[in-house]
């Protein structure tokens, strides 16, 4: 299915093909629909990656802002992570962030962020794409509109403040690590310095060339840390780091120069992090993950007599049930987690420092012992491309497919057996059914993935 002139609107926002799909007409409509909800005097903070497209589609995001008599103040090229944090702490009433994060090369999003520096809730985004599809929007007069801002540099420095807050940085200092990260060519690679000072780590930084061009697939994974697990081999650090382009996923790297699966980091983060809830005399361990994620954080959860609840997948859900349990940790299998009282939002710079303090603590064991620890689970993953009402129509037909597993509708269909499930649902940014199944043995997963695409093909 030819998808080059995509264009997708969902809970993450906007995000498409920048030229065929996502163009600077479409950004300034929905940044328009986004300054035109609720009071009418707002102050938004607007930054972006460092693609190609972004500077472009910034700059038509802020022209649209202001034209609605809104306050803008730039705040450059920043990691997704850092946007959240400022929206969240300073004095703004929203912002838009612009980047591609884990998408291919061509790609870019812009995606809204209420006043916590969260994305939007459901009925926020309801009445955002609303009154993007009518075009009802406010028009501010001269006299309303207001000169740009730039980035207050002390917002920057509150953020490590706030950093310094939640992460032992001393004690990472006393172990002395030595830290591979491949920043993906990404925002991160501009604070790649700080972060190393901060926490005081020899870093081994890779790809963090300012020019945008991603050298590699930017989702975290096995295949994306090729490069970083051949420089691992001859240099000898205690981790390596795989960041997406704007440091709101990761993945992992042993010592061993193994690369592991972006599955892995919520469940090495929460495995740890409750260890260190339960040191504090903590007493509220809830857990929070999607329906997609492996089998692991269920094995953490258990390990630590942790109540663990599943919700729909993306990050709005995800934000939005921690809050409501008040749980210690929010995360998914996509390589990222939010930890309570922190950022409402994935920020790379947190989730690496709290997973590299877990490596410095007393009697703490190298990552290729913890890792070899949780079970071995199998996973396998495939599209099918189908517009989106063949796609639900097809989830529909499909709720019985497999008529000896129990069937869940969380989101999508999930299919669970005693050695495994699989989960089919339709995409939030592609126009693809999603299809993930994880057993404990390879052929057992591969198997139902194989006779579900059958189906969907039928």
């Amino acid at each position: 299915m030819d998808n080059s002139h995509q264009l997708r609107i969902g809970a993450s926002g906007m995000r498409g093909i920048v030229g065929s799909g996502l163009t600077p007409e479409s950004a300034m409509d929905f940044a328009s629909a986004f300054a035109s909800i609720g009071a009418e005097r707002k102050h938004i903070f607007i930054a972006g990656d460092n693609r190609g497209s972004s500077a472009m589609l910034v700059e038509a995001v802020a022209a649209a802002v202001s034209g609605c008599g809104a306050q803008v103040m730039y705040g450059g090229v920043l990691p997704a992570g850092m946007v959240q944090s400022i929206v969240g702490a300073e004095d703004f009433d929203g912002g838009l962030l612009v980047t591609g994060g884990h998408q291919k090369a061509g790609w870019n999003a812009i995606i809204p962020l209420d006043e916590n520096g969260a994305y939007f809730d459901s009925v926020r985004s309801r009445e955002l794409f609303d009154r993007y599809l009518s075009k009802s929007f406010r028009a501010a007069g001269a006299e309303e509109l207001h000169r740009a801002e730039d980035l207050d540099e002390r917002m920057i420095e509150r953020y490590w403040e706030r950093f310094r807050t939640v992460v032992d940085c001393r004690r990472i200092a006393a172990a002395h690590l030595k830290v591979a990260i491949d920043f993906c060519n990404g925002s991160g690679g501009f604070f790649a310095d700080r972060f190393a000072q901060e926490l005081g780590v020899e870093l081994m930084p890779v790809n963090t060339s300012t020019s945008g061009v991603l050298p590699h697939d930017p989702e975290p994974g096995i295949a994306a840390a090729a490069t970083l697990s051949s420089v691992i081999r001859f240099t000898n650090p205690d981790i390596g780091i795989v960041f997406n382009s704007d440091l709101s996923r990761m993945s992992l790297v042993t010592e061993k120069a193994e690369a592991l699966s972006e599955e892995f980091t919520c469940p090495l983060a929460a495995d740890y992090l409750l260890e260190r809830a339960a040191s504090a005399a903590d007493g509220r361990v809830e857990l929070v993950t999607n329906i997609c994620s492996s089998g692991r954080i269920d094995f953490v959860a258990k390990k630590h007599g942790a109540k663990l609840l599943k919700t729909q997948v993306g990050q709005p859900a995800l934000m939005t049930q921690m809050h409501r349990a008040d749980a210690l940790l929010a995360g998914d299998g996509s390589g990222s987690f939010a930890l309570r009282g922190t950022v409402d939002g994935f920020d790379g710079f947190l989730m690496a420092a709290l997973l590299l303090e877990s490596l410095s603590v007393p009697h703490a064991r190298r990552l290729s012992e913890r890792v070899a620890e949780y079970p071995t689970l199998f996973m396998v993953k495939e599209k099918f491309f189908c517009s989106t009402v063949a796609g639900y129509r097809l989830l529909r037909r499909l709720r019985n497919f497999f008529p000896e597993a129990k069937c869940g509708t969380v989101d999508g269909v999930r299919f669970d057996w005693g050695d495994g499930w699989l989960s089919l649902r339709y995409s939030a940014t592609e126009q693809a059914l999603r299809i993930i199944a994880e057993s404990v043995k390879h052929e057992y997963a591969a198997d139902r993935v194989r006779r579900i695409c059958a189906a969907l093909e039928e």
